[in-house]
């Protein structure tokens, strides 16, 4: 009999001789005290995937010789034996019965199970940012309830973070947890969306649901009480604009001594007190009473950079300060400094830091990091590397920290969805060799990336057996699709040549939205300042743009119906829901810039029909949109998307009225071959 397909891969399973087994539920029977840590977490799981019909019982009993979260299983007709040394070991053997139950439609072969994972920290990072910000309770319960279906045990959540200026001067903080000794802090936000009741645009004002509902304490409780051990992260002292502003007392200084709003000082007893006072705060009023033992303190992206005051974008911002005691230090050093200072202050609490490679590594900081560490006799953190494109770095684990990986599923959910399975595989295979223990993938959280998601835990609870992206997609394809897996597979790989390419994603198609046109705010026109460039015959950007939309497009046609996958959405709805998105854009993009060519001959008045259907259709991919996306997506996706949209009449009225900004007037270039 072939193996059933399971997401994560267990390490080894053994189908047994017998006729399959019909069961339509699983029913908790006796289970050993000394494991009942999950036993509601456990009857929750079998009672949503239950179906009426026959009930197969299961015992739970305690094998101290299996590892951390390792089980063993023996599914025979009078029912199942699940064995596991720990509570979490018992809900993950549970876990593997939900979704053999879901991957075999009820058939379940006789047959045994042993598994353990190969890494022991194994999570997502969801970054505070736009979508996040509008998760509710329920919205963070389903997450861990998917995460943890996945096995995945790890959910760090950022509760502070700053961005660079994004869309119509709305500024990039975010600030996700209230505090009592600072309640002026608060980071309120306004930008345009559109709403799909009345196909109109709409302004939104709101504060950070987690903020407002104050919902961090309840996340990480009920993600404890599923098995998952909660992470949160405090950005700095790198892209670190609100807290600096908020509170000058505790800012970089300039040469005059006046505070930049942007970076830490590190050395002036005054500032860092008030640095201090912030920090125990967050950790008194939410991570001690939470149990939480782990915080992310990233001291990424520790460099000058613009695009910080929407009233002066260009005005670039340094986080180094030049307060006497900091001057004469190095970016290395301030960065060391500032990690130290707060691994210390969490080392009182009991808790460890947790850090990015990239500053240190950018100024070859390592070295003094682990002086540093040496002389204060701070417990070692855990340094996570991460790269979301080539080259991967190499993980250097011959550190006295614990090593870990930070690949990504899905960066930023309001761009176009991406496959980044080979940056997932690169990393945790970097980090294999590298000795790493756990992986954190960065992330904003989509259904729609459910594959991505499932390739991460695949990979993280069994790299070995996971065959890998290549290894993991046909076994994907056999379980979504079991009844036409080739056409299926070819679906896949053909949008996959589109969505799976890095460089052509990130640097052409995600550039048909707004997002990168706002660095810096007002620098750049979109989407006018793109016509020209994206126009011109050589390189062949248009082109490229027909490549995208019409390979996206076969294979939303090939893509045959799927199975449905217990807790996610249907995994072809999905494929055809963001192929729409990537090719409808691509396609108005196209259409405006050969109108925009015709503007050499004739005014806009004679293209009034032609215009008015691309603002049909535009419009009609806002309601896709709206129909489609994850509610607390939906108005950021719905921004991108209507940035275009919105604009489509405008842009071609302004050029009009600007001759030498057209695009040039070009024949096909090559047409034997493009």
């Amino acid at each position: 009999m072939p193996h059933p397909q399971l997401f994560p891969q267990p390490r080894h399973i053994d189908v047994l001789d017998g006729s399959p087994i019909s069961v339509d539920r699983w029913e908790l029977g006796q289970v050993d005290p000394a494991l009942d840590g999950y036993t509601a977490a456990i009857t929750a799981l079998f009672a949503e995937r239950a179906r009426p019909g026959r009930a197969l019982p299961v015992t739970v009993a305690r094998d101290a010789t299996l590892g951390a979260e390792g089980y063993r299983l023996r599914v025979t007709p009078g029912g199942v034996h699940l064995e596991a040394a720990e509570p979490l070991g018992a809900l993950q053997g549970a876990r593997t019965l939900a979704d053999l139950l879901d991957a075999t439609d009820g058939r379940v072969s006789p047959m045994t199970i042993a598994d353990s994972p190969s890494l022991a920290w194994r999570g997502i990072l969801v970054e505070s940012y736009w979508g996040s910000d509008l998760m509710t309770l329920e919205d963070w319960k389903d997450l861990v309830d998917r995460l943890g279906a996945l096995k995945l045990n790890t959910l760090a959540i950022s509760i502070y973070g700053c961005w660079d200026l994004r869309h119509d001067r709305d500024r990039g903080e975010f600030l996700f947890v209230p505090l009592s000794d600072f309640p002026e802090l608060r980071t309120p936000h306004r930008y345009r969306s559109w709403d799909p009741q009345t196909r109109s645009e709409i302004v939104m004002d709101y504060l950070p649901r987690m903020f407002a509902e104050d919902l961090f304490g309840q996340v990480a409780a009920y993600a404890a009480s599923r098995g998952m051990r909660v992470i949160p992260l405090f950005g700095g002292p790198g892209h670190s604009s609100y807290l600096p502003r908020a509170l000058p007392a505790l800012s970089a200084v300039d040469d005059d001594g006046e505070p930049t709003g942007f970076g830490y000082c590190v050395t002036d007893p005054a500032r860092t007190d008030v640095l201090r006072a912030v920090l125990r705060n967050v950790v008194e009023q939410h991570l001690v009473p939470n149990g939480i033992t782990t915080m992310a303190v990233p001291g990424d992206e520790f460099y000058p950079i613009i695009n910080v005051d929407p009233e002066d974008p260009t005005k670039e911002f340094s986080p180094y300060c030049r307060c006497p005691g900091c001057r004469d230090l190095s970016p290395g050093e301030l960065l060391v400094r500032y990690l130290v200072l707060v691994a210390e202050l969490l080392e009182g609490y009991g808790i460890r830091a947790l850090n990015w490679q990239d500053s240190l590594e950018r100024e070859d900081a390592f070295d003094l990091y682990e002086q540093a560490l040496s002389e204060s006799a701070v417990p070692a953190p855990i340094v996570s590397w991460w790269r979301y494109n080539e080259p991967i770095p190499v993980v250097d684990g011959d550190r006295p920290w614990e090593t870990w990986v930070t690949p990504s599923p899905g960066i930023i959910g309001s761009l176009f969805a991406q496959n980044l399975a080979l940056n997932i595989e690169q990393m945790l295979r970097s980090g294999a060799r590298a000795g790493a223990t756990g992986v954190l993938a960065y992330s904003m959280p989509d259904p729609a990336m459910h594959r991505n998601f499932a390739f991460l835990a695949d990979a993280s609870w069994n790299l070995e057996g996971s065959g890998g992206a290549s290894g993991f997609d046909r076994r994907w394809v056999a379980r979504v699709c079991p009844h036409d897996q080739a056409t299926a597979d070819l679906a896949y790989r053909l949008g996959d040549s589109i969505i799976g390419c890095y460089a052509l994603m990130n640097y052409v198609a995600n550039h048909l939205l707004p997002y990168f046109s706002t660095a810096p705010y007002g620098a750049t026109t979109f989407p006018d300042d793109l016509v020209q460039p994206l126009s011109v015959p050589t390189p062949a950007f248009t082109s490229v743009l027909r490549q995208v939309r019409d390979t996206v497009r076969e294979s939303m046609a090939l893509m045959p119906p799927t199975r449905p996958l217990a807790g996610w959405p249907d995994p072809r709805g999905t494929w055809l829901a963001e192929g729409e998105r990537l090719a409808t854009t691509a396609d108005l993009f196209l259409r405006l810039v050969e109108l925009a060519r015709r503007l050499h001959d004739v005014a806009p008045a004679a293209l009034e029909d032609e215009i008015a259907a691309l603002e049909r259709d535009g419009e009609a991919l806002l309601v896709h949109v709206a129909a489609t996306k994850v509610g607390y997506q939906q108005p950021s996706v719905l921004r991108e998307h209507l940035g275009l949209v919105g604009e489509l009449r405008g842009m071609l009225e302004r050029l009009a009225a600007a001759p030498h900004k057209l695009p040039a007037r070009t024949g096909s270039w090559h047409a034997w071959l493009f």
